[in-house]
């Protein structure tokens, strides 16, 4: 009897093969006396069975296209768009009547943090430019504003000037340590901290003051006399700092935060609540349509494919969350949705015959014959025509 399952108890012969063949050859007693009881000379055929494939025991997608076509979010008509430029031109108008470098600075942090800071590159440029030119009087002007040295350090170094950290001498010593008398400026410490982020290589006394305002950071948590608010703000920098974080995700915490501040702006409240919405309308339309894609693609049909559209699509929004740049967020969440499924083919889906065929048809410069090789269909040839067409349409061959 020939064994297809599992073999039988009473003292099978089991011959297995290497993954190379994923299948089993399994001779039970009663195979093994079939070639002796009266057939000799004739041959055993073993029963081939074939090995399960693994599975990663990924998680089905919350976000199915039922779910992401009825999300609804609209904020593109006529009327909103006219808003945003008012507001847009009365920020730029304050931003032409703003006085002080301290005063500047401020404005543009928050028109950065709020996520609206893209409205006016133009003439956060010019300011900071100008901030740079006249370096060291500005250095002067702001003598022990820890708060507002350590933010000018840190808005120059992000637009790509070279401001020297001897900027930050006045505060620290040879060996990044705080000077004794700055202990209770927490916002100072704090400013410090999310400067010392971008430090060069080779900085060592920056890089250590990071060591040490952290250190200063995380006892203010437990201060009583540290406001609750600030309070949220250290902790919330502690966890990733600013110049880390995504700058959508922060946006949208920050604009809670600003609006409980006593120092808050109407204006820039207004813009910043008003363009988040209009951005975000335009991410759901994106998403909407990348899903249809991927649904007509077909390619999630394959057993093993996740479903991770949703995903790939926010991990864009870290690149290039500007309206304008839609085009870029869509290639960017088709290329990553389809690498992700060529990747659980080398790492979970595919025996090491089928992954040499396909690595083979690769290197051959035609990732389409590899998927037809690896797996005939037609949903893999659906797969296959559209990323032809796409790299055509890219000016690709």
């Amino acid at each position: 009897m020939a064994c297809y399952a599992l073999c039988p108890p009473c003292h099978p012969t089991c011959y297995i093969k290497s993954q190379r063949h994923r299948s089993v050859r399994c001779l039970g007693p009663d195979s093994l006396s079939a070639g002796t009881e009266g057939h000799q000379g004739s041959h055993i055929t073993p029963a081939l069975v074939p090995s399960p494939r693994r599975s990663a025991n990924y998680q089905s997608t919350s976000w199915n296209d039922s779910l992401i076509q009825s999300l609804t979010n609209d904020y593109m008509g006529r009327a909103h768009i006219a808003k945003l430029e008012e507001l847009k031109g009365q920020v730029r108008h304050l931003l032409g009547e703003a006085v002080g470098v301290a005063a500047e600075l401020e404005l543009v942090d928050v028109l950065q943090r709020l996520g609206v800071a893209y409205h006016f590159e133009q003439e956060i440029e010019s300011i900071l430019r100008t901030m740079y030119t006249n370096l060291e009087a500005n250095r002067e002007a702001l003598d022990d504003d820890l708060l507002h040295t350590a933010l000018l350090f840190r808005l120059l170094r992000k637009h790509g000037l070279a401001v020297p950290q001897d900027v930050l001498n006045n505060f620290i010593d040879d060996q990044g340590r705080i000077r004794t008398s700055l202990g209770k400026d927490v916002e100072g410490i704090l400013s410090l901290y999310e400067a010392s982020f971008l430090a060069y290589e080779g900085e060592e006394a920056l890089q250590n003051v990071t060591t040490f305002t952290t250190t200063c950071l995380e006892e203010f948590l437990h201060d009583v006399d540290v406001k609750l608010e600030l309070k949220g703000r250290v902790g919330y920098a502690l966890k990733i700092p600013l110049h880390w974080r995504a700058p959508r995700v922060y946006a949208r915490w920050f604009i809670d935060v600003y609006a409980r501040d006593d120092m808050v702006n109407p204006l820039l409240l207004e813009l910043a609540k008003r363009d988040f919405n209009m951005v975000q309308s335009a991410h759901t339309r994106d998403v909407k349509e990348l899903s249809r894609w991927w649904n007509d693609l077909g390619i999630q049909k394959l057993s093993f494919v996740r479903d991770r559209i949703m995903e790939c699509f926010l991990w864009t929004i870290g690149i290039a969350f500007e309206q304008h740049l839609w085009y870029c967020r869509h290639v960017l969440t088709k290329v990553a949705a389809l690498v992700t499924t060529i990747d659980d083919v080398y790492d979970i889906y595919g025996s090491i015959d089928e992954l040499e065929s396909f690595t083979k048809a690769i290197e051959s410069g035609s990732i389409c014959a590899s998927l037809i090789l690896w797996r005939q269909g037609g949903i893999i040839a659906n797969t296959c025509q559209h990323l032809k067409s796409t790299w055509e349409m890219h000016g690709y061959q």
